[in-house]
């Protein structure tokens, strides 16, 4: 609790939203030093979050104080370099860091590939959304109006071209195939 009262967040933490953060993410209590958090806090300020977004980041998803710095950095380099995304929208979506990276380029590319991206496309939330929050099949026949048949060549293939030999990241919860729309519009991307 003394660690966590004690990171350079501003505003700081009071004693109430520590508790509230352990109680969101009971792990943040393995952190074993306060230069581990620190680290973190750290790496988001290197990364290019002002202090209010990383306040922001952390009371929104506090697990985001349990990820490897290398995890957040790759994530965050390739939503506002590779997506050109802007880092507010990940401070308003943080749902982001608990998909693996594959993930997010491999739907990525194909959306490319589909024509519903382009190289210069600004990324926004609904885009975002649908990297991360839908089932293969919505973001196939949802997203794209493809066919699974196809998105799942195009995975074989990109997972074959960019030797990713595992999908999973290690410490990321794949949450992202229990989460179910019903507004088509909520997850849909205009060519």
């Amino acid at each position: 609790l003394n660690h966590l009262q004690e990171l350079s967040l501003q505003p700081r933490l009071t004693q109430d939203r520590c508790l509230y953060l352990i109680q969101k993410i009971p792990q943040i209590l393995l952190i074993d030093t306060k230069s581990n958090l620190t680290e973190k806090i750290k790496n988001l300020q290197t990364l290019g979050f002002n202090d209010q977004q990383i306040f922001e980041l952390v009371m929104k998803h506090p697990a985001i104080l349990t990820y490897s710095v290398d995890n957040v950095k790759a994530k965050v380099t390739f939503i506002s370099e590779k997506a050109n995304g802007r880092l507010a929208l990940l401070v308003k979506f943080p749902r982001v860091f608990t998909s693996s990276l594959v993930r997010l380029e491999e739907r990525y590319h194909y959306l490319l590939q589909e024509g519903f991206l382009t190289e210069k496309s600004r990324f926004t939330e609904n885009k975002l959304r649908a990297l991360v929050l839908t089932k293969d099949s919505d973001f196939v026949y949802r997203v794209t109006n493809g066919r699974m048949k196809d998105y799942r060549q195009f995975q074989k293939d990109f997972q074959t071209d960019n030797k990713f030999d595992d999908f999973n990241e290690g410490e990321e919860e794949e949450i992202n195939d229990q989460f179910d729309f019903d507004d088509k519009e909520d997850i849909e991307i205009s060519r």
